[in-house]
C-alpha cells in the first residue's frame, strides 16, 4: 500500500475529515490533500508528527515503502526506543509566546474535566491528556498572544452553538481567560457536563448563558447559584466541516 492510500485509511479510520487532520497538523487542508493524492509526500519531520497524530508507528505509516531516511535535525525530539525513529513531543513548557521558537508545532493536550466530591459539593478539576493532541503552529499562537501551557483542545457536541459551532467541530480553549467578556463563547461545566456557550453578565453578578441555536433555551444562574457553575476558558479558534453537508 502507498503512503497517500495508508494515510488516507488511517484518516478516515478516526472518522477525520481533511479539514480535521490539517488542523492537528498545522496545515492547510489542500496539504492534507495533495498528501493523499500523490501529489505532494511530507518531509520526514512531518511524517513523524503525522505518524503521532494518528498513533502509529512511523513504519505503519510508510507501510510498503521501506525505512525513512531520517533528516539530520528534527527539533523537539526523542528517540522512540521501540522504533529506533524520532517521534514528535508536546511543546507545553512555554508560558509567553515570545518565547516560542520560529517554523515549530505547539501540541495542545486535551480538556478534560474530573469530578470529586468535597465540602459537600461537587469539584470541578480541569486536566490535560495528551491523547489525541492537536497541533497549532508556534507562529500561530504567537501571533494570537496566547500562552501555550494554557491551551487545551476539545471537541462540539450538538447542535446548540451552529450556525457558529457545529456538531464535531474541533475547539481550542484558552483555560487562562475565565474572566467573562459579554458575547463571548466560553466552555464551562454546568449541568452536570460539559458546555461551549456564549456568556452575558447579569445585572447583581449573575450570568446568562445563551445558545447561538434559538430552538435551545437561554438559561440564567442568579449569583447565589454560581458555584455549580464552572467556567473552563474562552473558545479562541474552531475548526471543521460544519455547515458543509
Amino acid at each position: 500500500m502507498s503512503f497517500s492510500k495508508r494515510l488516507r485509511e488511517l484518516r478516515e479510520g478516526k472518522y477525520w475529515s481533511l479539514q480535521d487532520l490539517a488542523t492537528r497538523m498545522g496545515v492547510s487542508r489542500q496539504t492534507v490533500h495533495e498528501w493523499e493524492t500523490g501529489e505532494s509526500k511530507p518531509r520526514m519531520s512531518r511524517i513523524a508528527m503525522l505518524a503521532q497524530t494518528l498513533e502509529v508507528s512511523q513504519g505503519d505509516l510508510l507501510a510498503g515503502e521501506g525505512p525513512p531516511t531520517l533528516e539530520p535535525d528534527i527539533r523537539f525530539s526523542v528517540v522512540d526506543p521501540e522504533w529506533n525513529r524520532p517521534t514528535l513531543q508536546p511543546i507545553l513548557s512555554w508560558e509567553h509566546q515570545d518565547d516560542l521558537p520560529e517554523g515549530e508545532f505547539v501540541m495542545v493536550p486535551r480538556l478534560a474535566v474530573n469530578l470529586s466530591a468535597g465540602n459537600g459539593h461537587e469539584q470541578v478539576e480541569i486536566e490535560f491528556t495528551k491523547a489525541t493532541p492537536q497541533a497549532f503552529r508556534a507562529q500561530w499562537i504567537r501571533e494570537k498572544r496566547l500562552k501555550p501551557n494554557k491551551l487545551a483542545a476539545m471537541t462540539a457536541s450538538g447542535n446548540s452553538m451552529e450556525p457558529g459551532i457545529f456538531n464535531g467541530d474541533s475547539l481550542l480553549v484558552d483555560t487562562s481567560q475565565t474572566e467573562v467578556l459579554d458575547g463571548k463563547v466560553y466552555a464551562l461545566w454546568y449541568d452536570g457536563g460539559e458546555r461551549v456557550k456564549r456568556l452575558f453578565r447579569l445585572p447583581g453578578g449573575g450570568l446568562r448563558i445563551k445558545s447561538d441555536n434559538d430552538d435551545h433555551p437561554t438559561v440564567e444562574v442568579m449569583q447565589a447559584q454560581l458555584e455549580h457553575v464552572r467556567i473552563l476558558g474562552r473558545v479562541v479558534h474552531r475548526s471543521g466541516d460544519g455547515g458543509l453537508w
